[in-house]
């Protein structure tokens, strides 16, 4: 059994374009429930990072909130061509807790992408205390 990652998604852009998106994510969406297994969004025949899980997601007038989970790690590709193909920009957070991987990517409209991943010296510096209840840092 994987580990799950966790993600929440911000897409951001022209209104037709996120319209389309939206249109697309909401197809996924009901097919995961119909199907009861996950889903491709993009138009690529292959997938690149993995399949999306437990999809959610909900449109405002400005921005689309997508959130799913995926098997391991973050399928940083396959957003990276949903940005590219509908013509959108986001931003994406990520944790995978029981390996202790957490970021965020940043995605322009062509895909391109930069991944900023919590480095462990980082994550060592986290502690937490039985007694009080509370997340210490700073060893």
């Amino acid at each position: 059994m994987p580990n799950w990652c966790f993600n929440y998604v911000t897409f951001s852009g022209d209104k037709e374009n996120l319209n389309a998106l939206n249109k697309a994510l909401t197809n996924a969406e009901k097919a995961e429930q119909e199907q009861r297994q996950s889903q491709k969004i993009h138009s690529l025949d292959e997938i690149k990072d993995g399949y999306f899980f437990d999809i959610y997601h909900e449109q405002y007038d400005d921005h689309i909130t997508l959130q799913y989970e995926t098997k391991w790690s973050p399928n940083i590709d396959d957003v990276a061509e949903l940005c590219r193909e509908y013509k959108v920009s986001a931003m994406h957070d990520y944790s995978e807790p029981g390996c202790q991987v957490y970021g965020t990517v940043a995605y322009d409209k062509s895909g391109e992408y930069t991944d900023e991943q919590v480095h462990q010296e980082f994550l060592d510096l986290i502690e937490y205390d039985d007694e009080s209840g509370s997340i210490v840092t700073g060893k």
